[in-house]
């Protein structure tokens, strides 16, 4: 942003009104943590609030400003916990990453690939009842498919599959051959 020909390159100055001071305090723990956050702690993360929430604040907030990079980074650190704590994304969290992103990205694609694994393969009684379905998978499916990698996130080869198992490199905005420095786990 400031070093190139946009404006705010010109003026030294950037303005960003509707980002919200906490997320914008975790983007500054990213830039100066090396790249990295702190562990997410779980036990203070609920549907609708704590960190897990955060970064899919946070993530919307990469990709408005164009920071690939820490998107990628976003999405692998999301799958890592929710694989190293065995949970699915929450119904609250998939409407959120649908509210934040943009249309064919990555994490919208990551969790039309979750919600379609929830409602078709969980056999466990889960709070997916046909209600939530009805009033997510029309934002989070229609709005989620397409859009991808070359079908590498969002394709129909694998909707039937655990979207938190594989490389999550295949959730990744980076260009598709692109060397990755973000593979394993990353809590």
């Amino acid at each position: 942003m400031f070093n190139s020909s946009f404006i705010e390159s010109e003026q030294n100055l950037a303005k960003l009104p509707d980002v919200d001071p906490s997320i914008f305090a975790l983007f500054i723990e990213y830039l100066y943590g090396n790249s990295r956050l702190s562990p997410v702690n779980i036990k203070v993360s609920t549907t609708n609030s704590g960190p897990v929430i955060d970064r899919i604040k946070l993530y919307g907030f990469a990709e408005k400003i164009c920071l690939t990079g820490l998107a990628d980074y976003i999405i692998t650190n999301l799958i890592s916990n929710l694989r190293h704590y065995e949970r699915s994304p929450s119904r609250e969290g998939i409407l959120l990453a649908y509210h934040v992103t943009r249309p064919g990205s990555p994490l919208r694609q990551f969790m039309a690939a979750s919600l379609y694994f929830i409602m078709r393969f969980d056999t466990e009684e889960t709070p997916w009842s046909s209600r939530a379905r009805l009033e997510v998978e029309g934002r989070a499916l229609n709005g989620g498919i397409g859009g991808g990698k070359g079908g590498a996130g969002g394709g129909t080869e694998y909707w039937g599959v655990d979207p938190r198992r594989g490389s999550k490199c295949r959730w990744h905005a980076h260009e598709r051959g692109v060397d990755c420095g973000l593979q394993g786990e990353i809590l």
